[in-house]
């Protein structure tokens, strides 16, 4: 459009030039013009229509020119907002990737809490298990019948302590 624009800025400027130095000073009703190359008799309704013809020549290359323009504007301006949008993707694309990496370390470590509750559980049920006789349970437990205390005793109050949460007692 622009190079369209430019071509007829040149055709008009070459009319203006051609009526401008063609006109000689004949005194009848034709206007002789010779300029250029180019000898014309012309009439002043003629020379009327030429200059129009010129106007409007520049007329429409200045439209096109603001047409080319507002169009280069109108194509910058779409290219920003879609960098904006872009980036504003971008930001919701990685604030979406923190927040699904923060939920799987969130959920690695209730996995490993609860790996680790269940193999304290598995340690404490095996020495349980390994140790039925020195462990104090209604079964193993005889009422009335107290651990004899002093220096021959088997059992004495400095050996057992509480070891694990659930309230069993193992022996030091």
């Amino acid at each position: 459009m622009f190079a369209l624009a430019i071509v007829l800025l040149i055709a008009a400027a070459a009319l203006v030039l051609w009526v401008i130095f063609g006109l000689n000073d004949a005194g009848n009703n034709k206007i002789h013009f010779d300029g250029f190359g180019i000898t014309a008799d012309l009439s002043p309704l003629t020379l009327f229509l030429l200059g129009a013809l010129a106007l409007l020549l520049v007329w429409a290359a200045t439209r096109l020119i603001a047409a080319g323009t507002k169009r280069g504007m109108r194509k910058r301006r779409e290219r920003k907002t879609l960098e904006k949008e872009h980036k504003l993707h971008e930001k919701d694309r990685l604030a979406a990737e923190r927040d699904r990496d923060a939920l799987r370390d969130e959920r690695d470590a209730e996995a490993h809490q609860r790996e680790t509750a269940e193999a304290r559980q598995r340690v404490a049920e095996r020495d349980v298990a390994r140790y039925e006789d020195d462990h104090r349970t209604d079964a193993n437990y005889v009422r009335g019948t107290e651990p004899q205390r002093g220096a021959h005793s088997d059992v004495r109050d400095a050996d057992v302590r509480d070891a694990a949460t659930d309230g069993r007692h193992y022996r030091d």
